[in-house]
């Protein structure tokens, strides 16, 4: 009997050390313990360059416009790669733009991954630009 009160009582502090993290994390809501009504960010639409444009090699700046119902996005990754489908990322940004170094006579591929405040993900779709 000793032993199922003893394992009751870890459970019960195991699950409720996991819910106020979830609290404390922004998942529930501090009064009514409800999960909070999230919606994930809208996929980020370029602004610059745009699709099949050519810039000039050396310093570019990735530019995209990020939106979500919830206006709780946090964090940008840019994914930026010369393969079609990019796995390398080179940076997070908490603005709407980073800075990148391109290579001449070369082809880009980017995306961003837009992240809110409770861990919902978009991913864009994927963009491409030439360097001269």
């Amino acid at each position: 009997m000793m032993k199922k009160i003893t394992l009751l009582l870890i459970l019960l502090t195991t699950c409720f050390g996991y819910s106020q993290n979830l609290i404390n994390n922004g998942a529930f809501d501090n009064n009514t313990g409800l999960p909070k009504e999230s919606h994930p960010p809208f996929p980020a639409e370029v602004v610059s360059p745009v699709m099949g444009a050519s810039v000039e090699s050396g310093n570019t700046r990735l530019q995209w416009e990020g939106s979500d119902i919830d206006n709780d996005i946090v964090s940008y990754t840019v994914l930026l790669d010369t393969s079609e489908t990019p796995t390398k990322s080179v940076g997070t940004a908490t603005t709407n733009s980073i800075n990148v170094e391109v290579s001449s006579d070369t082809i880009y591929y980017w995306s961003v991954i837009s992240v809110d405040s409770v861990g919902n993900e978009s991913i864009s779709q994927i963009f491409q630009f030439k360097v001269n």
